[in-house]
């Protein structure tokens, strides 16, 4: 496959020199729409400077495995299944406490092996709806108990199916005016935006028909939750003009962390690749977290502290 680049319309330019939030924007291939463009546009210019502006194609993730890259801890379970959540005594205590077995006995398997065991399609698998009791969020990994089968992380062949040479993708970084200015705020001028045109599409309207607006219209784009997914996000879907990647020494929040000599960047991409990590404690018993859930309604501060508090010898590398 040639070298393909994104079509960079406003190349990524930042003065490292200031701490700043930041966010990232970009629509589902599904939906990339001249709707969404105009409204993400409207909704970032509301709140802060478009520091970055680019379409990126169908080519670009699957040469660069960027999807995989994106979803890698969620990947990497999906890939392991039973065996990477046995070695987390956390997770299994969840597991069992919540599905009421021994995670010896539970058939946890992949959703590329469910999808043979059920004779299902990556779409089936992830439309199929299940009780409350058949569903857990364990670390930021979810698990789908359907027939005798926990199907963990069953979203991910669907996703990978979106991601076609044919796809297309519009991505929006910008910095804030304010860094007191939240990432809800600007999910929410962006769902105004598109709320206010009533020629706006939407995906599956017949299978969602009972569904709220909002909840049919946050399928359809992709905004970063918080500063450490900003960070993470701006790793994978902010391009250089030549086509690569930027380095984490060209992110704001990461630049700080390494600058103020908390971590290197390699620690950086492990943690990014596998989210799961050890946060020490005042008492001096650690917990574990994941890392970008953890991040949830944090400030810039707070997420600086966060990686202060990683037992980076834990981490997996």
């Amino acid at each position: 496959m040639s070298n393909v680049k994104p079509d960079i319309i406003i190349p990524f330019i930042y003065n490292l020199d200031e701490l700043r939030s930041c966010a990232v924007v970009y629509v589902r291939p599904q939906t990339n729409k001249l709707n969404y463009e105009k409204a993400i546009i409207l909704g970032c210019q509301e709140f802060g400077d478009i520091v970055y502006l680019a379409n990126i194609g169908g080519n670009i993730f699957i040469q660069n495995l960027l999807i995989l890259e994106h979803y890698s801890t969620q990947y990497f379970f999906a890939m392991h299944s039973k065996s990477v959540i046995s070695e987390y005594p956390e997770m299994v205590e969840v597991f069992e406490n919540h599905f009421k077995i021994s995670i010896n006995d539970a058939a946890i398997v992949s959703p590329f092996d469910a999808q043979l065991k059920l004779n299902m399609t990556s779409s089936q698998l992830f439309d199929t709806i299940v009780d409350n009791n058949d569903f857990l969020k364990l670390y930021g990994q979810t698990i789908k108990k359907i027939g005798n089968y926990f199907v963990i992380n069953y979203d991910i062949p669907e996703i990978i199916a979106k991601y076609t040479p044919d796809a297309n993708v519009f991505v929006v970084a910008l910095i804030f005016h304010d860094n007191n200015i939240k990432l809800t705020e600007l999910n929410q001028a962006i769902f105004e935006n598109l709320k206010s045109d009533a020629s706006t599409p939407l995906i599956d309207e017949e299978k969602f028909k009972t569904h709220q607006w909002y909840d049919k219209v946050r399928r359809t784009y992709h905004i970063s939750s918080n500063h450490i997914a900003t960070m993470f996000d701006m790793k994978d879907f902010v391009f250089s003009a030549n086509g690569s990647e930027i380095e984490f020494s060209e992110i704001p929040l990461s630049d700080y962390i390494i600058q103020s000599k908390i971590t290197s960047e390699a620690d950086l991409l492990a943690i990014k690749r596998f989210s799961l990590v050890y946060i020490k404690n005042d008492d001096g018993t650690e917990t574990l977290i994941n890392i970008q859930d953890a991040a949830h309604n944090m400030t810039l501060e707070q997420c600086i502290d966060l990686f202060k508090r990683i037992n980076y010898n834990k981490i997996r590398r």
